[in-house]
Protein backbone atom coordinates (compact mmCIF):
# COMPACT_ATOMS: atom_id res chain seq x y z
CA UNK A 1 0.00 0.00 0.00
CA UNK A 2 1.24 3.70 -0.91
CA UNK A 3 0.64 6.97 0.99
CA UNK A 4 0.63 10.75 -0.19
CA UNK A 5 1.41 13.05 2.61
CA UNK A 6 -1.47 14.92 3.22
CA UNK A 7 -3.91 12.51 1.69
CA UNK A 8 -4.31 9.70 3.93
CA UNK A 9 -2.18 10.37 6.65
CA UNK A 10 -4.47 11.75 9.31
CA UNK A 11 -3.89 15.95 9.94
CA UNK A 12 -4.19 15.95 13.81
CA UNK A 13 -4.68 20.14 13.72
CA UNK A 14 -2.90 22.76 15.37
CA UNK A 15 -1.14 21.62 18.78
CA UNK A 16 0.33 24.97 19.96
CA UNK A 17 2.44 26.64 17.13
CA UNK A 18 2.52 23.63 14.97
CA UNK A 19 0.77 21.49 12.47
CA UNK A 20 0.48 18.03 13.27
CA UNK A 21 0.13 15.37 10.51
CA UNK A 22 -0.10 11.57 11.95
CA UNK A 23 1.09 8.07 9.86
CA UNK A 24 -0.22 6.02 12.67
CA UNK A 25 -0.24 1.80 12.32
CA UNK A 26 1.81 1.70 9.14
CA UNK A 27 2.15 -2.16 8.34
CA UNK A 28 5.54 -3.10 7.42
CA UNK A 29 6.71 -2.38 3.67
CA UNK A 30 4.19 0.68 3.90
CA UNK A 31 5.70 4.42 2.53
CA UNK A 32 5.39 7.75 2.05
CA UNK A 33 6.67 8.67 -0.89
CA UNK A 34 9.03 10.95 -1.94
CA UNK A 35 8.56 14.93 -1.34
CA UNK A 36 9.99 17.62 -0.16
CA UNK A 37 8.57 20.86 2.35
CA UNK A 38 8.97 24.75 2.20
CA UNK A 39 9.53 24.30 5.84
CA UNK A 40 11.98 22.44 8.59
CA UNK A 41 10.48 20.12 10.36
CA UNK A 42 10.59 17.51 12.89
CA UNK A 43 9.15 14.20 12.80
CA UNK A 44 8.77 11.63 15.55
CA UNK A 45 9.22 8.22 15.52
CA UNK A 46 7.06 6.76 18.44
CA UNK A 47 6.78 3.35 17.66
CA UNK A 48 8.22 0.45 15.29
CA UNK A 49 10.95 1.15 12.79
CA UNK A 50 11.29 3.37 9.75
CA UNK A 51 13.86 3.57 6.92
CA UNK A 52 14.26 7.23 5.66
CA UNK A 53 15.61 8.29 2.66
CA UNK A 54 16.96 11.89 2.66
CA UNK A 55 18.66 13.59 -0.12
CA UNK A 56 19.67 10.09 -1.33
CA UNK A 57 21.01 8.61 1.98
CA UNK A 58 19.46 6.04 3.73
CA UNK A 59 19.12 5.35 7.26
CA UNK A 60 17.43 2.76 9.21
CA UNK A 61 15.78 4.22 12.78
CA UNK A 62 14.09 2.81 15.48
CA UNK A 63 11.77 4.28 17.99
CA UNK A 64 11.27 6.47 20.04
CA UNK A 65 13.41 9.03 18.28
CA UNK A 66 12.60 12.39 17.07
CA UNK A 67 14.47 12.92 13.13
CA UNK A 68 15.27 16.84 11.68
CA UNK A 69 14.29 17.37 8.03
CA UNK A 70 15.62 20.08 6.90
CA UNK A 71 13.30 22.16 4.46
CA UNK A 72 13.38 21.91 0.95
CA UNK A 73 15.40 18.48 0.97
CA UNK A 74 13.40 15.49 -0.81
CA UNK A 75 12.84 12.89 1.95
CA UNK A 76 11.19 9.15 1.87
CA UNK A 77 9.84 6.88 4.07
CA UNK A 78 9.45 2.80 4.17
CA UNK A 79 8.08 1.34 7.70
CA UNK A 80 9.75 -1.37 8.73
CA UNK A 81 8.23 -3.58 11.10
CA UNK A 82 3.86 -3.19 11.09
CA UNK A 83 2.80 -1.14 13.63
CA UNK A 84 4.63 2.10 13.04
CA UNK A 85 3.73 5.26 14.46
CA UNK A 86 5.32 8.55 12.54
CA UNK A 87 4.32 12.44 13.19
CA UNK A 88 5.63 14.99 11.51
CA UNK A 89 5.50 18.57 13.41
CA UNK A 90 5.61 21.78 11.01
CA UNK A 91 5.50 25.31 12.68
CA UNK A 92 2.97 27.22 11.25
CA UNK A 93 4.93 29.85 10.10
CA UNK A 94 7.70 28.40 8.99
CA UNK A 95 9.95 30.74 10.74
CA UNK A 96 12.09 28.02 12.41
CA UNK A 97 15.53 27.75 11.58
CA UNK A 98 17.08 24.38 11.45
CA UNK A 99 19.84 25.38 13.78
CA UNK A 100 16.77 26.67 15.84
CA UNK A 101 15.28 23.17 16.00
CA UNK A 102 18.91 21.85 16.35
CA UNK A 103 19.98 23.57 19.61
CA UNK A 104 16.12 23.13 20.99
CA UNK A 105 16.27 19.31 20.53
CA UNK A 106 20.28 18.97 21.34
CA UNK A 107 21.25 15.43 21.20
CA UNK A 108 18.01 14.00 20.90
CA UNK A 109 17.38 14.50 17.71
CA UNK A 110 18.58 12.21 14.37
CA UNK A 111 19.85 14.36 11.72
CA UNK A 112 20.07 12.85 8.39
CA UNK A 113 22.10 15.51 6.76
CA UNK A 114 24.43 15.38 9.23
CA UNK A 115 24.63 12.01 10.51
CA UNK A 116 28.48 10.41 9.66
Amino acid sequence: MSRRPGHQGRYVGPIGDLHVQSYMGLKQGERIPLHKHDVHHVSYLGAGAMRLTVAGKALEIEAPNFILVDKDHEHELEALEDGTDWLCLFPFDGTSSGDTMRSSLGANVIDPLRET
